[in-house]
């Protein structure tokens, strides 16, 4: 069984802007059902590949970067 990270849901859902809501809401879902597939014993997804999972923390992690970036940019 694989579990859900709803952290990382709620971080994704944070960055979402009207340039990107098609994009991340298709990372989000594909993540939830891959996940979902897998855990109920779906043939296509008895091996959980976490490709989407990957996908969306590296989204994460990039948009943390440049809100971080942004921030220290005012303050100068």
């Amino acid at each position: 069984m694989v579990r859900m990270d709803h952290q990382l849901i709620c971080e994704a859902q944070r960055f979402i802007t009207g340039a990107n809501i098609h994009r991340l809401g298709e990372m989000i879902l594909l993540y939830e059902m891959a996940v979902r597939l897998h855990n109920t014993g779906h043939p296509a997804h008895l091996d959980y590949e976490n490709r989407y999972e990957r996908e969306l923390r590296k989204f994460v992690h990039q948009e943390r970067i440049t809100a971080m970036s942004t921030h220290q940019l005012l303050f100068q």
